[in-house]
């Protein structure tokens, strides 16, 4: 009875188990075999596969000689565990099994049976096949990144060498056929530079080795960077670039301002590259906000050529483009995208595209950014003057897109605003409104079918029944002529596009006054008249806070003509030294000077009783909407941007200056227009209308850019110099400092181009701001050569100079110090350049203390004695407190 249970019991293990479960003979016969067996092996039941099977070693096994393995185990060891092979099925497909067996033996110990089990393994063999595939690939994936990257690496050491010695040479008396040779390799460098720089992103991303910065940045300042770098396209192709993001995107951000902006700025290129007429439309929009993350959608929009669908899921992939003719009408890598889209997803965002041919595209990508916990209800806190929402707005453009952008940031402001799309309409809009509820102010565009803006404006000025002319904004994509043009027809104001919210909500606080507002302009229908202001401050006086010293004689003279006693400062330091000995009425304070800055320096002052209430303006040379707040935040009470507007600045100091004693001192007069020396009708480089409207004297003017030609002349030299020495904040100094004078003397170019290589600098990007020099050193040297032109002037006139050689002060160490560290490595190198770099050196560094060992090093580098010369340098040092060698590796 216990045997036929325990035989019922085996029998429905047999019968039921998963794995197969089977009995062979040594010489290989099939005895028995499971239901779960007869499945595995592809049969139709025991009794087929009991017949069928004959061999199991010729049927069964794959590698014939691995039953001979089993059979060995078996005889030696009893049994095998975990014996695994590949196995025929019935149909011929191969599996793969594990097989736990024994050796059953008869009474006398001889081989009677094997038995055991087995389990079919294929999927989970396949799974770990395709595991170690996949680990070799990434491998070789690596491998191969990780060769690209260090290979580009390679690459654009010698790159960097061909660009900055074409720029040299094209420096250099060539003949017409050697220029343009020159010129086309120079634009054959970059463009492989490019590549090779997209190359170089793509194998880091490859290869893990791209990691994200998270920093403080505001996203204000990339879209600005964004259209400064683009506006020049935009200008050529005749297209609007338009830029829109919603009231509730916070403008400061926390994460990797560099490969954001690098996304913008290859989705933007990529869309105007493929649009020809129309516009390209850049949106932000605020997802969601949780805490101190957000996550904002970021949609760039063109009317361009389209894309095809069949093209539109393989768009992201590496070394794709919209077919084979893109690459030869456009050119690219085919990386930009893929190179977007990891980027994107390193943000924790998405990308995608939208596009139908002939009609445009839209690439939208998300991303998330951290927000400073300060901000959280900082945002909010811009003070928005009452007046502006009764302020009447009429958008004149004939581009829709335009239209429904600048109503949406002049509402937000908030204003009321309204649009039509031509001059005609205009015409019709201010005449209707006028009997009623009149327009306060136009932002017109210049380029429109039919009338212009610039015929528009004339009209408007001289319509009769447009009772009270409002305040006309012109905005143009940077034009000297229309800027001319839009002066010559009485606007306001002129703004390049793309126009940024902060910049047009400061022009109009700008016109109408933050404070006062629309009244006094409605009541008169002009503005304040600045004789009165001038009368409010003569008598004052004040502490002027500024480095540049060109900068700040001329404000100065602004001040003096005014009646106001103006003392100078050159830094925060200074002028807390200052305070202590004099009682003023009032600080100018410049922003960003060396030792201490404007803001340090405010806050000091503010630490004191005494200064609680004295009125300190910021001057700044950004005119962002959140730099209002950082003023305020250090205790300033108001500010005036870069460069100082007459108006503007007799305004500001109108409404705080008040003069602590009775002095009538008399203003200065300017000199009488027969006094005024000759002046020619334009000089290269400078807008000199602008110029002389601020300066308001030629003969100010005049001197000032001489002493600006004499300072000034080898500061391209030094920029260099500093930049390959490692000397970034050298460089960054002498940037800012043209920017100043040059935005001072509207020279239009060179500000853009310094101010371009300043933001660029100050992200760290070596390389990049070595490629803008040249850039810089063209317009630098237009200004440099009106100069010229009126030393010639005066030459010919047979008259004296009117600048001294150069002005008496203190050599500046920040300068000194790279140009002494290049002249060393020079003459370590046996460069016969050496003697181009002492020239720069001798320039700078002059005076008794300097004189003998100035003298001798002269005589050395002459003689080509570079050893001797060396020794006298490092004498130089020793005086001057320098280290060669610091100076050199900083």
């Amino acid at each position: 009875e216990a045997l036929r249970a325990s035989e019922k019991k085996f029998r429905g293990i047999f019968e039921n188990a998963t794995e197969g479960i089977f009995q062979t003979t040594p010489d290989g016969r099939l005895i028995t075999a499971n239901p779960a067996m007869v499945r595995i092996m592809g049969y139709d039941s025991e009794a087929e596969m009991i017949r069928v099977v004959t061999n199991i070693r010729e049927q069964f096994y794959v590698h014939p000689e691995r039953r001979d393995d089993l059979r060995r185990a078996m005889m030696q060891e009893g049994y095998v565990r975990n014996f695994e092979t590949p196995f025929y099925r019935k149909d011929g497909q191969i599996i793969h099994i594990s097989l736990n067996g024994r050796l059953v033996r008869d009474e006398n110990g001889s081989p009677c049976y094997y038995e055991g089990i087995l389990e079919d393994i294929t999927q989970r063999k396949r799974s770990e096949e395709l595991k170690i595939a996949k680990e070799a690939a990434e491998a070789a994936t690596r491998a191969k990144s990780d060769f690209l990257a260090n290979m580009s690496h390679e690459i654009r050491t010698p790159m960097n060498a061909v660009i900055g010695l074409t720029e040299l040479a094209l420096k250099t008396e060539l003949t017409p056929r050697q220029q343009d040779y020159l010129d086309k390799i120079r634009i054959s460098a970059d463009s492989l530079l490019g590549i090779i720089n997209d190359i170089l992103d793509f194998s880091k991303i490859e290869a893990g080795r791209l990691e994200l910065e998270h920093a403080d940045f505001r996203l204000s300042e990339i879209l600005g960077h964004l259209t400064d770098l683009l506006a020049g396209r935009v200008s050529e192709k005749g297209i609007e670039l338009i830029i829109a993001v919603a009231d509730d995107v916070p403008d400061n951000l926390v994460g990797d301002a560099l490969r954001l902006s690098q996304v913008l700025i290859n989705l933007t290129s990529n869309a105007m590259k493929f649009t020809d007429r129309g516009d390209v439309v850049i949106r932000v929009f605020r997802i969601t906000r949780n805490g101190d993350r957000v996550r904002l959608r970021f949609g760039i929009s063109d009317s361009g050529i389209g894309i095809d669908p069949e093209i539109l899921p393989n768009l992201f992939s590496s070394f794709c483009q919209a077919d084979s003719s893109t690459t030869r009408r456009y050119g690219g890598t085919g990386l930009g995208l893929a190179i977007c889209k990891q980027l994107v997803e390193l943000m924790d965002g998405e990308i995608g595209v939208e596009s139908e041919p002939g009609k445009g595209s839209t690439f939208h990508f998300t991303v998330e950014l951290g927000v400073p916990v300060p901000m959280e209800t900082g945002e909010t806190a811009q003070p928005v003057a009452e007046w502006l929402r009764e302020l009447k707005v009429l958008v004149v453009d004939n581009n829709e897109t335009s239209r429904q952008v600048y109503t949406e940031m002049l509402t937000s402001f908030p204003a009321r605003a309204f649009s039509c799309g031509s001059g005609e309409d205009a015409l019709r809009e201010l005449t209707a409104a006028a009997g009623n509820d009149p327009f306060d102010l136009v932002l017109m565009d210049w380029r429109m079918p039919g009338m212009d803006g610039i015929t528009t404006l004339e009209r408007i000025r001289r319509t009769e029944a447009v009772c009270r002319v409002p305040v006309i904004i012109m905005t143009a994509f940077g034009r000297e002529a229309v800027r001319h043009q839009a002066g010559e027809a009485a606007a306001d104001a002129f703004l390049i596009k793309p126009v940024k919210p902060s910049l047009l909500y400061d022009t109009i606080l700008d016109i109408f006054g933050p404070a006062e507002g629309m009244t006094s302009r409605r009541k008169a229908g002009k503005k304040a008249d600045p004789s009165e202001q001038i009368k409010t401050i003569q008598g004052s006086r004040l502490l002027l806070v500024e480095d540049n010293l060109i900068n700040q004689q001329v404000t100065t003279e602004l001040l003096q003509s005014a009646g106001v006693i103006v003392d100078t400062a050159d830094n925060g330091l200074e002028a807390l030294r200052a305070i202590q000995s004099t009682t003023y009425d009032g600080l100018l304070m410049d922003i960003q000077m060396p030792e201490m800055d404007g803001f340090e320096a405010t806050r000091i002052i503010r630490g004191e009783p005494r200064y609680r209430h004295l009125p300190i303006i910021a001057m700044t040379a950004h005119a962002l909407k959140g730099d209002m707040e950082k003023c305020i935040e250090a205790g300033m009470n108001d500010y005036v941007t870069k460069p100082i507007q007459s108006e503007r600045l007799f305004a500001v100091l109108a409404r705080w200056i008040t003069p602590s004693r009775f002095c009538e001192i008399p203003c200065i007069t300017l000199d009488d227009p027969a006094d005024e020396p000759e002046f020619p009708v334009c000089l290269p480089g400078i807008d000199l209308n602008a110029a002389l409207q601020r300066i308001q004297r030629k003969s100010l003017f005049k001197k000032l850019l001489l002493e600006f030609d004499i300072r000034h002349s080898g500061t391209a030299d030094d920029i260099w110099t500093a930049l390959e020495v490692g000397h970034s904040d050298s460089a960054l100094r002498l940037i800012h400092n043209i920017k100043g004078v040059a935005g001072n003397f509207s020279a239009t170019a060179l500000y853009a181009a310094a101010l371009k290589l300043e933001t660029v600098l100050r992200s760290g990007d070596t390389e990049a701001a070595a490629a803008l020099l040249p850039a810089f050193e063209t317009a630098m040297e237009q200004v440099l050569a009106g100069a010229r032109l009126l030393r010639d002037m005066d030459t010919a006139a047979g008259e004296e100079p009117a600048v001294p050689e150069k002005a008496e002060s203190p050599p500046d160490m920040a300068e000194i110090a790279p140009i002494m560290a290049e002249l060393a490595r020079r003459m370590e190198q046996n460069d016969f350049s050496a003697e181009e770099a002492f020239e720069r050196l001798q320039r700078r560094l002059r005076g008794p203390d300097v004189h003998d060992l100035m003298s001798e090093l002269a005589g050395h580098v002459t003689d080509l004695d570079f050893p001797g010369g060396i020794g006298v340098l490092k004498k130089l040092a020793d005086v001057l407190n320098l280290s060669l060698d610091s100076a050199g590796n900083d």
